[in-house]
């Protein structure tokens, strides 16, 4: 049994991202409704023990649970979850649906696989099941202000009916040509006080899909349906291609986007017929997957085998044109062996490093790895940090000072309020910038600012200076400025501030391209949890409602001009508001053999400020 929590928004926000009795029952109702009775009752269960028998209020239909992050168990006296979860009961586990205006009531009960028996009394009708082997009965009793006719759908626990009876008289049923997940067989009957029905199954139980979780992209895919004859496969994601059928299989291509994808076979048994969803994941046939937890002598990661064959090769590891031999093991969707690069023998720098696998055989694997505890002490780096005086268009403190007005919805909608900061339920937020100890940091070192890593950004330390380069899709700031670049250089990094909310997290709030004289370019994507962060907080990091696998960027505090560098470990159960706020260090290999042409600095998502204070190359 489990929960969920409302969202995985991020950062927190009252209402956005609570574990809420209410819409986990209301979620468990979505469930019933898309015919997927097992996951339905797992979380409806789930959601009941947490607030009714695990919590400090036995019995009690509460708000938010134990399991809050925020509020715990809290507002025990609300409301929310009886409707919701009455609802649930009524509609989605014993499916009762009635029109009485129209004269029906429809039946479609949702009790998990292995129930034998439910009964169930409310003052418009009473519902009784009940099995015994293959015989199965249902007693309707509609108690409405008018009679109602019985529509009954029911899943069909084998592939043949060997009767059906009404009231003790045989009796026509169907089979849902359009179930899904499962056959099932629809009877209807005419209003009577008291209704009873029998089905009498026979043959064997309907056949279960066999496909594996994970295809890589561009491998075969195969499902196979036993003894189920395989009469079409639907693919509303275009994720297969080259699909052949078989007799009770398939195979295909898996050539869709990558991620979690679902296609629908048509399948026939015995008197049966529905639709089998065929659930997968596309991946790469291999991908670099980054240790958690890294350190100052380079970086760590292993690669990960999405494809049907074990690899057992002498594999060549490029990194900042260095490379090396090692023997590559890894079984069938497994994971190798943990490989270490030195940062001295590579030659390595703070941030991201992109790792280049050669396995053989034409096959290979790029990704980046990502380790901000590696210095550069010792080593000659040559830093140009640029000179962006000429586009800076005001001070990181003024960012909720403004008042953000346009474009704006002319009718009544949840958007931020105009500072710039809060949410529906605190529309009077406010958050003082204080930049103090970044402009004292930088005036120790004429207008540099140093990260213990070794990097320096150009920054100005006078107070009354303009130290952002701001963009938005508000009117207050262009929704994107370019610096002209040239030459040639081997990583980018960047110091950057601004805001998002909950109301952006999960997709791109920004981006930053760097493009090359020949018109190619490279792409670092602003992205709320990942590589975005608020200027007034760290993000409140866990491994359930707010979950994120990536690496945390540095973040510099703008009151202190300290500098924190922590791993994923390191932060869980932190966050919170920073007095003065923070910017946020990131950075972008680029290809040294490629002459530069511009740098720019682009807003994506509405309500949100992106700000650029400083940049510098690795030439």
């Amino acid at each position: 049994y489990f929960t969920l929590p409302t969202t995985s928004w991020m950062p927190y926000t009252w209402s956005t991202n609570n574990v809420v009795m209410a819409e986990a029952g209301h979620t468990a109702l979505a469930y019933w409704q898309a015919e997927r009775p097992e996951e339905a009752f797992a979380l409806f269960k789930g959601c009941v023990l947490d607030s009714m028998y695990m919590g400090k209020c036995p019995g009690n239909a509460g708000m938010t649970t134990y399991f809050d992050m925020a509020r715990g168990e809290a507002q025990r006296d609300f409301g929310d979850a009886v409707g919701a979860c009455s609802r649930a009961v009524v509609e989605g586990l014993f499916g009762i649906e009635p029109d009485v205006p129209a004269g029906r009531l429809t039946i479609q009960p949702g009790f998990p696989a292995e129930w034998g028996y439910a009964r169930l009394r409310h003052p418009d009708f009473t519902f009784a099941y009940g099995r015994e082997d293959r015989r199965d009965t249902y007693s309707i009793r509609p108690l409405f202000s008018k009679p109602t006719a019985i529509r009954l759908i029911v899943p069909a626990r084998y592939t043949e009916v060997d009767q059906v009876t009404v009231n003790g008289k045989p009796a026509a049923w169907s089979p849902v040509k359009e179930a899904v997940g499962g056959p099932r067989i629809e009877i209807d009957s005419e209003p009577a006080p008291q209704t009873e029905i029998a089905i009498a199954w026979k043959g064997v139980k309907p056949a279960e899909v066999k496909v594996p979780a994970v295809a890589a992209e561009g491998a075969d895919l195969q499902a196979d349906f036993g003894t189920a004859r395989l009469c079409g496969v639907e693919d509303p994601q275009k994720a297969l291609g080259k699909i052949r059928m078989q007799k009770n299989a398939f195979e295909a291509k898996a050539e869709g986007l990558l991620g979690d994808r679902t296609v629908f076979a048509r399948l026939e048994q015995g008197q049966m017929m529905w639709l089998e969803p065929v659930p997968f994941e596309i991946r790469d046939a291999f991908m670099i997957v980054p240790s958690e937890s890294q350190d100052a002598d380079g970086v760590r990661f292993r690669i990960q085998n999405n494809t049907a064959s074990k690899v057992d090769a002498s594999a060549v590891i490029r990194c900042n044109q260095q490379s090396k031999k090692t023997a590559l093991r890894i079984p069938p969707y497994g994971l190798s062996e943990e490989i270490a690069l030195s940062a001295k023998d590579f030659s390595l720098l703070p941030g991201s490093s992109r790792v280049t696998i050669d396995i053989g055989r034409g096959k290979a694997v790029e990704g980046i790895v990502t380790n901000w505890k590696i210095s550069t002490d010792g080593r000659e780096v040559k830093w140009d940090a640029l000179d962006l005086d000429g586009v800076l268009n005001d001070k990181v403190t003024q960012i909720f000072k403004n008042e953000y007005l346009s474009p704006r919805s002319p009718y009544c909608s949840l958007a931020i309020p105009k500072q710039g900061i809060g949410s529906w339920c605190d529309f009077k937020k406010s958050f003082d910038v204080d930049d103090t100890g970044l402009r004292q940091a930088a005036g120790q070192h004429q207008d540099r600012f140093l990260l213990p890593q070794g990097i320096g950004f150009r920054t100005p330390a006078a107070a009354e200076a303009k130290n952002i380069l701001f963009t938005s899709q508000w009117d207050n700031y262009p929704a994107e400025a370019s610096v002209p670049l040239e030459g040639r250089a081997s990583h980018l990094y960047l110091l950057m501030a601004g805001s998002t909310n909950s109301m952006q997290s999960r997709f791109d709030n920004g981006e930053v391209i760097v493009t090359y004289a020949d018109g190619s370019a490279e792409r670092l994507a602003l992205r709320n949890p990942t590589t975005w962060w608020p200027i007034d907080q760290d993000y409140f990091v866990d491994d359930y409602g707010f979950r994120r696998p990536e690496p945390v960027p540095p973040r510099v505090c703008l009151r202190t001009g300290q500098v924190h560098v922590l791993d994923l470990s390191e932060i869980k159960g932190r966050g919170g508001s920073i007095p003065g706020g923070a910017a946020t260090v990131l950075d972008l290999p680029l290809r040294p053999d490629k002459p530069l042409q511009s740098l720019k600095v682009h807003t994506l998502a509405n309500e949100v400020i992106i700000g650029l204070m400083s940049a510098t190359l690795v030439r």
